[in-house]
């Protein structure tokens, strides 16, 4: 397949662009991987396409196209950062993936298709802004509380947002120590107050909030 100069530069450029754009939504967002990642993915995937289509005319898109996206898996699960209850990076994971199928898309010529998904990327960025706002669903948090007075668990839960969740109850009478998990879907604003609350109280051994 021969393609005017024009044609090529216009896919490549068009690929650079909207992921720049996603990827320094991301690198704003202090997420585990910047817009280099996205840009290098999108682009690369954009260009070998394109070549792949310049040098086998008659060849199978799958023989192009699988290589691509079996090496971008790889590249996504080492976004991901698993730190005790919680795995991080997931949706940066996918969306690597997903902007491989974007520079595959336009350097195939199917701009409108990449286009399209694009703005089903913008859709979902934006969604999980708003779940991660609100701590809902993966962005949960979970505060885990020492007491040495069981008793102090009713002052504990008054200064927690409403829909907190007792997860766990453990104690140890040896050391007259109470531990209680939950789990907290709040706005970040509400989040971010709960550290004072709880180290302006007494009784409290000591907690963490991850």
């Amino acid at each position: 397949m021969e393609l005017e100069i024009s044609e090529i530069m216009f896919r490549i450029l068009l690929s650079f662009i909207l992921s720049t754009i996603f990827g320094l939504e991301r690198q704003f967002k202090k997420k585990p991987v910047g817009f280099g990642t996205f840009t290098f993915v999108a682009t690369g995937s954009c260009i070998l396409t394109i070549i792949g289509l310049m040098l086998a005319e008659n060849t199978n898109p799958i023989l192009i196209i699988g290589p691509i996206i079996t090496g971008i898996g790889f590249l996504g699960a080492g976004a991901l950062i698993r730190q005790e209850r919680k795995v991080y990076g997931s949706t940066t994971a996918a969306s690597i993936w997903g902007f491989a199928a974007l520079g595959i898309a336009i350097g195939a010529g199917f701009i409108y298709l990449g286009l399209i998904f694009y703005g089903f990327i913008i859709i979902i960025v934006l969604l999980d802004t708003y779940f991660e706002y609100h701590s809902f669903g993966p962005y949960s948090k979970f505060l885990t509380i020492t007491l040495t007075d069981v008793n102090a668990f009713n002052e504990i839960k008054k200064v927690l947002p409403k829909n907190t969740k007792v997860q766990n109850f453990s104690f140890d009478i040896s050391k007259n120590e109470y531990t209680f998990s939950f789990v907290i879907n709040a706005r970040n604003d509400e989040l971010s107050k709960i550290p004072n609350k709880l180290l302006s109280m007494e009784k409290i051994k000591s907690f963490k909030m991850e």
